[in-house]
């Protein structure tokens, strides 16, 4: 008999009814948002003038994994980490179609969080090419709080997906800059050991 590898999302919350509670709560809520308005379209101007610096300085961290990557690149991040839940929804439900192309742009160019705030400032970067993937490495320096932030981006070429993750945050720049040379250099590392193997 072959063991099963997968695990339904129904089977996964009935193991855990706290958790199903909270699941089916949040989308019963979603379900019954407000209908999305034709006329409404935001872009650049309204995520500027609404972005909670704070709130996003905070949440960036609570949510920080500092290995895993999300899904999505640095607009992702902006979105669902500078406003409150019922924001994130109107703001992905109303996204003008030109406005998303654009600010997707200024996020892979690392142009994103200095068009919104001018707390941060772009510090540093990088990138590296395996077989699989095109990592960016990108630095930005926080005003309010004096802290470095690494983000890193991952384009997989397989899958033709998008990702980002908060790798590291330091108050000290010669750390951080050192720890987003160590990651440069370990993954070209393991991409030539990949290579071997595959020969």
């Amino acid at each position: 008999m072959k063991k099963k590898l997968t695990t339904t999302l129904d089977e996964f919350l009935e193991k855990d009814p706290k958790l199903k509670k909270e699941f089916n709560e949040k989308f019963e809520k979603w379900k019954n948002r407000p209908k999305p308005n034709p006329k409404l379209k935001i872009g650049l101007k309204y995520i500027k003038e609404n972005f909670n610096l704070d709130l996003f300085l905070n949440k960036i961290v609570e949510r920080g994994n500092y290995k895993f990557m999300n899904d999505g690149d640095m607009l992702d991040v902006v979105i669902l980490n500078g406003f409150n839940q019922e924001e994130v929804t109107k703001i992905y439900d109303h996204l003008d179609d030109k406005e998303f192309d654009k600010l997707h742009k200024f996020a892979e160019n690392d142009k994103l969080l200095s068009k919104i705030t001018d707390n941060f400032e772009y510090f540093d970067n990088g990138s590296i090419k395996t077989t699989t993937d095109l990592f960016f490495t990108g630095i930005w320096f926080s005003k309010r709080n004096n802290t470095y932030y690494l983000f890193i981006d991952r384009l997989n070429f397989e899958r033709s997906t998008k990702s980002i993750c908060l790798y590291f945050k330091s108050k000290n720049e010669k750390t951080i800059t050192n720890k987003m040379l160590k990651f440069i250099q370990q993954t070209d590392k393991d991409n030539q050991k990949r290579r071997l193997r595959l020969l």
